[in-house]
């Protein structure tokens, strides 16, 4: 969870720097939308190799686990603004976590890479060139 936390904190401080009006409505929607690719990865290559799951993929349902994942991730850190807690430690420690910038960065680099190679595939069946 903390790991989490620090994501936040990461994408928070970036748009801080950039010296953006609102870098906490970015950072947390940044981390919704990294939640949200990583589900479609996840759903995607299942439903490859599953055919049934196309039909669990309605407009209604994926949206409604959009909107539990977003309000999940405001009431985990940002709800009662939280966030500043939290964000403050890391900052006052901010050596202890320097381990932590090259895996929040190759897990943004990979969620990304993993959603494309999905949408790829997927487009190769729909096209029929590949078969599954």
């Amino acid at each position: 969870m903390i790991w989490y936390y620090y994501l936040n904190y990461k994408i928070y401080k970036y748009y801080k720097l950039k010296r953006d009006n609102t870098p906490v409505f970015y950072a947390f929607l940044v981390t919704v939308v990294l939640f949200y690719l990583n589900l479609f990865t996840l759903v995607a290559g299942v439903s490859f190799i599953w055919k049934d799951l196309k039909k669990l993929g309605t407009a209604f349902n994926v949206i409604t686990v959009m909107c539990v994942l977003a309000l999940l991730n405001y009431l985990i850190l940002y709800k009662g603004k939280k966030y500043e807690d939290i964000f403050n430690e890391f900052e006052i420690d901010s050596l202890g976590y320097k381990d932590w910038d090259f895996s929040i960065k190759i897990y943004i680099i990979v969620s990304i890479t993993l959603c494309l190679i999905a949408l790829i595939i997927a487009d190769r069946i729909n096209q029929g060139k590949l078969t599954i």
